[in-house]
C-alpha cells in the first residue's frame, strides 16, 4: 500500500509538473518499484537517467530509454554529485540498507550510517543543484512506527532511522521539523508538521479552482486550496 500511495503522488503531483529531465537513483531491486515510473516518464517526453550498484540483476531490467550508470552515489565527491543532478528538476533517492539486512550491533548506527546521513548529504547537494522535487523511498515500517505504537517499533533500529531520514530530508531542504506531541494516538497515531518559507497567499492556479468546483468547494485562496485538494485527493486532513 505504501508503494502504491507513492507511486500515485510520483505521477501526479511531480510528473505533470516537470519539464525537464527526471533523476532517480536506486539500489539493487529498488528498481522493481519504479520501473513503472520510469515508463510514465518516457511516455511523457521526458528524460530519465539513474545511477545504481553493479551488477545489473538483468541486462533488461530498465526501458532502453533510461541513460543508466553503474556506481556508487555515495563514492562521489560532492563536484561530481551536483554535476549528475545540474540538468535535472526531481530526484528520487531509493537507496540505503533495508529491512532484510541484518547488521553487526549497534544496528543504530549502522542504519544511520546508511539511510540518513547519505539522505542528508544528498539532500543538501540537491537543493545546491537546483532540484525542485527531492522524493525519499523509505519504508512501510515507518507508517507502521506511527500506527501501530503497541508494537513499539520506534525502540527498534530500523524503523527509528527510517523516521529519521524523513525529518533529515526536511530540515535539508529548509522545511524545517515543527515539534509535534500527539496526545490521541488512537484518533491521529502520526501526526507532522513542517515549515513552508516563501509562500504568496493569492488566487489558486485555475486547474486547482476547477478540481474544487467539481466535487462542490468553493475557492478561497491557495494556501486553503491545496489543504483542500490533498483530503479529498487522498482523504489526509492538512492544516496551514
Amino acid at each position: 500500500a505504501q508503494v502504491e500511495f507513492a507511486n500515485k503522488l510520483i505521477e501526479e503531483k511531480l510528473i505533470n509538473k516537470m519539464n525537464h529531465s527526471f533523476t532517480t537513483l536506486f539500489n539493487g531491486f529498488s528498481a522493481q518499484t519504479t520501473y513503472g515510473k520510469y515508463k510514465e516518464l518516457l511516455s511523457k517526453g521526458y528524460q530519465v537517467k539513474t545511477i545504481a550498484l553493479p551488477p545489473m540483476p538483468t541486462d533488461d531490467l530498465l526501458p532502453t530509454e533510461v541513460e543508466c550508470s553503474l556506481g556508487n552515489i555515495n563514492e562521489l565527491t560532492d563536484d561530481e554529485v551536483r554535476e549528475l543532478l545540474k540538468d535535472c528538476e526531481g530526484f528520487i533517492y531509493a537507496a540505503g540498507a533495508d529491512e532484510r539486512v541484518v547488521p553487526q550491533k549497534p544496528a543504530t548506527k549502522f542504519f544511520y550510517e546508511a539511510n540518513v546521513l547519505p539522505t542528508q548529504r544528498l539532500a543538501r547537494l540537491a537543493k545546491e543543484a537546483g532540484i525542485k522535487k527531492f522524493v525519499v523511498f523509505g519504508s512501510y515500517l515507518a507508517e507502521f512506527a506511527e500506527r501501530l505504537p503497541e508494537y513499539n517499533l520506534r525502540s527498534q533500529a530500523y524503523p527509528n532511522n527510517r523516521l529519521l531520514q524523513e525529518q533529515i530530508a526536511f530540515a535539508e531542504g529548509e522545511g524545517e521539523a515543527i515539534p509535534v506531541e500527539v496526545t490521541a494516538v488512537d484518533g491521529a497515531p502520526r501526526y507532522t508538521g513542517t515549515t513552508i518559507k516563501g509562500v504568496k497567499v493569492s488566487a489558486s492556479p485555475e486547474w486547482l479552482q476547477k478540481k474544487l468546483l467539481a466535487i462542490g468547494l468553493r475557492p478561497i485562496n491557495n494556501v486553503v486550496d491545496i489543504t483542500n485538494f490533498v483530503l479529498h485527493e487522498i482523504g489526509q486532513p492538512l492544516h496551514a
